[in-house]
This record gives C-alpha cells, sequence and structure tokens, in this order.
C-alpha cells in the first residue's frame, strides 16, 4: 500500500473487491491530535478497482501510523499501518565509472587487427 515518496509527499494505494470509496487516515505517532486525510477517491473497474492517493506534510525521520477506510469502514489488518518517511530529495545518488582498457605508453608493441 506504500508507493513511492516525492518530497515531503508519499503516494500510497489500495485495492478493493468491488467499486467503493477509499480514504486513508494518517498521523505522526508523536502527535495523535492531528490527523490527516485524504480525499475519498472512488475504485472501479476500469482502473482493476485500484486507487492511489497521497500523504502530504510529511517530516523526514518521522514515524507516521495510518488507517484505510473502505466504504466508511475502518479495515483492521492483522499488522501494524506504520512507516517512517524519509525525503528522497535528501538522498545523495553517487557513482563511479571506470574502464578496464589499459593503453601502454609505447604503441610500438600495440597490434591493432
Amino acid at each position: 500500500m506504500l508507493g513511492h515518496a516525492e518530497g515531503d509527499s508519499l503516494m500510497v494505494w489500495a485495492q478493493t473487491k468491488k467499486p467503493a470509496s477509499v480514504k486513508f487516515l494518517y498521523w505522526d505517532i508523536l502527535d495523535s491530535n492531528k490527523i490527516w486525510n485524504t480525499p475519498t477517491v472512488l475504485s472501479s473497474p476500469d482502473n482493476a478497482y485500484i486507487v492511489k492517493t497521497t500523504f502530504k506534510f510529511l517530516s523526514a525521520g518521522r514515524t507516521y501510523k495510518y488507517s484505510l477506510e473502505v466504504d466508511d469502514t475502518t479495515v483492521i489488518f492483522k499488522y501494524p499501518l506504520t512507516f517512517t518517511f524519509k525525503n528522497n530529495a535528501d538522498s545523495v545518488f553517487k557513482f563511479a565509472l571506470g574502464s578496464c582498457v589499459g593503453i601502454p605508453d609505447d604503441t610500438s608493441d600495440f597490434n591493432i587487427f
């Protein structure tokens, strides 16, 4: 259900078995008094009953809980719905290039066929 992160947002998705209204609620575990909710999205057979929406205003390094509501009923899971947000914008992408080709200084011995 958790998707990719971009900036201070995280894409989330859910799949239902039939047409339904779907929304998520989410909150910082250190401040459960402030609960955000996503807009309600309708699932349909046109999109294989998959809905996608976004958690916004997340802070890097913070842990969040979330819940899923389908047709205004909270779905109960056998595992905790938590995640720690890592802002991908803070990531540094590094790579190295190299080659295994060695060309000697004295090219008189170097034959090209």
